[in-house]
Order: structure tokens, then sequence, then C-alpha cells
């Protein structure tokens, strides 16, 4: 097989001079510059409906007490596996990790 060049491949072909874009002659006016029609307003509010805030924490006290304490148990089972010596991090499996190599090497 001989290979002689792009030709017949979908190579390059010439430029059709009838297709050439230009830029296009804007015929719109630019927009005018107006003065704003109204100015943005912000108020924050305190987002209590109580004038009181103490009432307010205490509420929001009771709504966190009756939240459950998933991370108790969490916390529970890593102090157990710390004691028996089977917690395992990302520190100690990298730790181990090197130990061996260095045996390796």
């Amino acid at each position: 097989m001989d290979i002689t060049g792009p030709t017949g491949v979908g190579g390059a072909g010439p430029v059709d001079p009838r297709k050439r874009v230009g830029r296009a002659e804007s015929t719109e006016k630019p927009a005018e510059v107006s003065a704003p029609r109204s100015a943005d307003k912000v108020e924050i509010s305190s987002g209590t409906e109580a004038p009181d805030k103490a009432a307010y924490v205490e509420r929001l006290r009771e709504m966190l007490n009756d939240v459950p304490d998933v991370r108790a148990e969490r916390i529970a089972e890593i102090r157990k596996e710390i004691e028996a010596g089977t917690f395992e991090t990302d520190d100690r499996i990298n730790g181990a990790i090197e130990r061996l190599l260095d045996e390796l090497a």
C-alpha cells in the first residue's frame, strides 16, 4: 500500500469566495441610558414573631432537645474501637503501608 498524500480523503479544499463573511453593519441606534426607575430596598427582620428574645431562645432550645442525638451512638462505637485497637483511620492505614513497604525494600 502506497500513501502519497491526503488527496481524496477529505483534505483541505479551496475557499469559496462567495461564502466570505464579514462584520455586519448595525442599522440600530445605540440605546440611550436612562435614570433608574426605582431604587432597591432591603429590610432585615429578626425573624421572630415574639417580641421577647428570651422566649424565642427558649423555644429554640426546646426544638433542639427534640432532635434525636444520633451522633452519641457513633461516638460510643468509635471509643470502643479505639480501646480495642481496631479503629482505622487514613493516617493509621498509611502508616502501616509505609512500614510494610520499608520492610519489603
